[in-house]
């Protein structure tokens, strides 16, 4: 069985593999479309809230040109992005479908956490009872590009809070071994 540390960063590896692998390939293209849907003008005042590793509030910061203040004043923007549902996003999906089959149910599971937060209905109609007007909420797709290839891909579980539990996990389980043997032989020519 799998260690349970939850869905946090605890070894100094995951912030690393994060800034290195995700940040540059899908926090800052998402921050940045975030930031052009507000228009922002310069000196115009953003609200931080929970945005990871500060990847909107450092690129917005940019293009206003001034430091942050954590207040949203009357006439000021809201702007939202959050994760769908991992049935939407087909890198994420095929490495929690891989997971899975390889390692502890439990564990493989932590990855839909950040998938796991309402739809743009949901959103929308939580943000209008928060007394907020003229919303417009959709859903907006960018591709993730992994120039180094599948094995860059790949370490994008790295830059996970399952990274620490994955790396205590032995190289072969029994299910492993036991699906590698059930494997038909083929030949290609």
């Amino acid at each position: 069985m799998s260690e349970d540390r939850g869905f946090q960063f605890t070894e100094d590896t995951v912030p690393r593999a994060y800034e290195e692998v995700l940040v540059p390939r899908l926090f800052e293209p998402w921050a940045l479309q975030l930031l052009d849907e507000c228009n922002l003008r310069p000196n115009a005042v953003v609200l931080d809230v929970a945005t990871g590793p500060g990847t909107v509030a450092r690129l917005a910061a940019k293009r206003i040109g001034s430091g942050g203040r954590r207040a949203l004043k009357p006439g000021g923007q809201l702007a939202i992005a959050t994760w769908s549902r991992i049935e939407d996003n087909a890198l994420y999906a095929a490495l929690h479908s891989a997971l899975r089959e390889s390692v502890p149910g439990d564990l493989a599971d932590r990855l839909l956490a950040p998938f796991s937060g309402p739809d743009v209905k949901a959103l929308k109609n939580t943000v209008e009872t928060a007394g907020f007007h003229e919303i417009d909420a959709r859903s907006v797709t960018l591709p993730v590009i992994f120039e180094g290839g599948i094995a860059q891909a790949a370490r994008s579980l790295e830059a996970s809070p399952l990274a620490p539990s994955l790396a205590t996990l032995p190289s072969r389980n029994a299910t492993q071994t036991e699906r590698r043997d059930r494997r038909t032989p083929c030949s290609i020519s």
